[in-house]
Formats: structure tokens, C-alpha cells, sequence
């Protein structure tokens, strides 16, 4: 199964060097979430993946631990996709399960472990004349997957990681690169910041974001100057990723 993945490079370079040549529509491939979180008390969660183009796509489906470019054969996760290798005709839609199977080290319950899915949408070989005025490119879609434990769940707060970034502590600090927005997240939930700017009203500075994962911090360097800040009249705006995938608007304060 990890040959397909293994094929990835190879099959990106033939796509580049096809579309200097072909010109015409391009294969839509698959629609799929942006963010998947899996909810502890459950052992396992479905996945629908709905082909929305006109070719069908062969699908491989892995989970990684940080380094995209691993093999999947030697990934060591707690979990078990099924199906692993698919098939999915155009306007068609295939349902994955991600099943808790509780193998190796067991995660930590008390915080959330942010990994990441891995699709890998290779369409099939273009035969006709017809055929090869579209492009073809193989699309290796990665999203974070986060195991959300049992101890977790708020029935009453379903979008733990907005609240949680309510509580976040922003700083700006100084190297010889440049100013940076550094956030400390002292919750037991994954903030993955979609943007965030900082400044005074009218005059704000900002930084492309990123994630913080639990009782940690994340530093983010300043796309642009900026002068020696003062904290009073300073707001922090960023937009916080929510379990449906949306960025959800929210301020903070410089400390």
C-alpha cells in the first residue's frame, strides 16, 4: 500500500511538466473536510468523501504523527482506516472508518493529540485523445485529526477550542529576525489560528497564525515592521478554527 504514496513525486513532476503542455479542465477530485475530530468516548468515526469530478480516483488513506513525507507501513498510530485503498466513480461517495484499536502507547487522556489524515487522490491514466486535453494530477489532501479523550467531551460547549482560545496569552517579542506574536496555550485543547494581528486600533500588524498545541506555545513571525510596542490600547484579532473546520472571530490582549 505504501508504494502508492511512494509514487507521489514522481506522478507531481509528470503533472507539472503535462501542464506546460495540455490545456483544458482540470480534475476536481475529492471534496473532504478541513479538520476531523474524533471524540474518545467512541471507538470509532466515519468519513464521507464524495468524488465531485468526472474521472474516477484511486485513494489512499493514512494517518501521520507529523512528518508528511513518512511511510505510511512504518506509521505508528493508535488507529486502523478501513478502507485503506479505494476506488470512487465520479459523483460517488465513499464512507472511511477510523477505528479506535487502542494499539502501542495509548494517548494521553488528559489533552488533546493532534495528528494528521492524509488522502492521497490519484486519478486514473488518460487514454483517448478526448481525455488527454484535461490534466491529471495526483492531490495528496492533509488535515489535522485530533483525538479529543473521553474526560473531554463538554455536551453543553461543542466547540471546545474557541473558548479555550479566549483564555490564550499573547505576547510580542524581539530577536535579531524580526518581532514575533508568541501564544502560549494553557488549555488542554489544539488552537489552530487561521490569522492573527495585532496593534493598535487602525494600525495593526499581522501574522499568517498557525497551531498551538496543548500547554504549549507557538511562536508567529510579523509579515510586516514593527515599532517598539506598547501594550496599552494594543488588541490581538484572530479567527480560531472551530470542530466544523469554520474560523471563528475573537480578541485578545497583549501581556
Amino acid at each position: 500500500m505504501h508504494l502508492l504514496k511512494k509514487t507521489f513525486a514522481s506522478l507531481m513532476c509528470a503533472a507539472i511538466a503535462t501542464l506546460m503542455l495540455v490545456a483544458g479542465p482540470v480534475h476536481a477530485g475529492l471534496t473532504v473536510p478541513t479538520r476531523v475530530v474524533f471524540d474518545g468516548s467512541r471507538k470509532e468515526k466515519t468519513i464521507e468523501l464524495t468524488n465531485v469530478g468526472d474521472q474516477p480516483s484511486l485513494v489512499q488513506a493514512w494517518l501521520d504523527v507529523g512528518d508528511p513525507d513518512a511511510d505510511p507501513a512504518t506509521i505508528n498510530v493508535p488507529f486502523v482506516i478501513t478502507p485503506a485503498l479505494f476506488r470512487v466513480e465520479p459523483d460517488s461517495s465513499q464512507v472511511l472508518r477510523v477505528i479506535n484499536a487502542a494499539l502501542g502507547k495509548p494517548l494521553p487522556k488528559d489533552r488533546e493529540t493532534r495528528l494528521f489524515l492524509n488522502l492521497l487522490d490519484v486519478p486514473p491514466k488518460l487514454a483517448t485523445d478526448a481525455e488527454q486535453s484535461k490534466l491529471s494530477l495526483a492531490v495528496h489532501y492533509r488535515m489535522p485529526f485530533i483525538y479529543r479523550p473521553a474526560a473531554l467531551q463538554d455536551v453543553a460547549n461543542p466547540h471546545p477550542s474557541v473558548h479555550a482560545a479566549t483564555q490564550a496569552q499573547f505576547s510580542l517579542n524581539q530577536s535579531a529576525d524580526g518581532w514575533t506574536l508568541r501564544v502560549a496555550n494553557n488549555s488542554a485543547y489544539s488552537l489552530s489560528f487561521r490569522s492573527i494581528t495585532t496593534g493598535p486600533s487602525g494600525s495593526e500588524y499581522a501574522t499568517a497564525g498557525g497551531e498551538v498545541l496543548p500547554f504549549s506555545e507557538s511562536s508567529f513571525p510579523m509579515s510586516e515592521s514593527v515599532p517598539g510596542p506598547s501594550a496599552e490600547g494594543w488588541v490581538v484579532r484572530y479567527g480560531v478554527v472551530d470542530d466544523a473546520g469554520y474560523a471563528v472571530p475573537g480578541e485578545g490582549r497583549l501581556r
